[in-house]
């Protein structure tokens, strides 16, 4: 995401935001799904204002685990949500 910000200020891009259709993926999958550790995943060991700053992005936004579960409707009763949930 870095280089694509980078790439897209070189080409004239006055502001650069940027929205992600997940939550913050903040802790490992105890089901096997391949996740790096937590101190691999960005989320888990800095703040959105932190990342933003890596990224040299104008905003970062996660959508919620509320609001990611209320799209969802009944249907998310059935999957697992441990990785955006901090321990």
């Amino acid at each position: 995401m870095k280089h694509i910000v980078k790439m897209l200020r070189e080409n004239g891009a006055k502001q650069v935001h940027i929205g992600i259709a997940s939550p913050m993926v903040v802790n490992t999958c105890h089901w096997g799904v391949d996740i790096p550790t937590k101190e691999e995943l960005i989320c888990a060991t800095k703040t959105v204002e932190e990342i933003r700053e890596i990224l040299n992005a104008d905003s970062l936004n996660f959508i919620t685990l509320e609001n990611l579960l209320a799209s969802l409707g009944e249907k998310g009763k059935n999957y697992c949500f441990h990785c955006f949930i901090k321990d």
